[in-house]
């Protein structure tokens, strides 16, 4: 969650219909322009992650610059419903190095990348693209990365939730997915 909210509602009324739970990784900019939908998603049992505050390349910043990213949006996350982004950190844009590491473990924070780009993010993707992207390349155990901005992803959320369920496949929380 890091710019619009197209296919939140989408997503939770999937999730809700199905009795899901999933990770959201929040930036603290969408949360301070959308804190009605934070709390809907956190009230709603799903578990909240970091994603920085602005979604700057962190292999860039200083490790002050990185610390007050993470610091700002766990603050503003945890304000808004009460819960931690923490352990879980993704990365804006998947950019990370070793001191980027290091410094999201000292604070408390193990970096996520996903295992399949749903590619939602892209323009040039429809909706059927995203569908067969994420049906024919998840398998058990996959991270998956969906935007809530995308048209796409919320024109097929729904169908993506079936047919994963379908294959024996049930999406959860990264939470679970580790813990197997």
């Amino acid at each position: 969650a890091g710019s619009g909210a197209t296919a939140v509602q989408p997503i939770l009324q999937t999730m809700r219909k199905y009795n899901l739970r999933s990770t959201f990784f929040l930036t603290g900019q969408w949360a301070e322009r959308y804190p009605e939908l934070v709390q809907q998603i956190a009230s709603e049992g799903h578990e909240l992650a970091n994603h920085s505050y602005t979604h700057p390349y962190f292999t860039q910043l200083s490790e002050q610059g990185m610390g007050r990213e993470v610091e700002r949006t766990e603050a503003l996350v945890l304000q808004l419903t009460g819960k931690s982004t923490k352990p879980y950190f993704r990365p804006p844009f998947g950019d990370r190095d070793r001191r980027v590491l290091d410094m999201l473990a000292r604070s408390g924070y193990l970096s996520i990348y996903w295992t399949l780009d749903s590619g939602d993010w892209r323009p040039d993707l429809s909706s059927q693209t995203v569908l067969r992207r994420v049906l024919n390349n998840t398998a058990n155990g996959s991270i998956v990365v969906h935007h809530v901005d995308s048209p796409q992803t919320a024109q097929v959320i729904e169908q993506i939730v079936v047919g994963l369920l379908q294959r024996g496949l049930t999406p959860s929380t990264l939470t679970e997915v580790l813990a197997e």
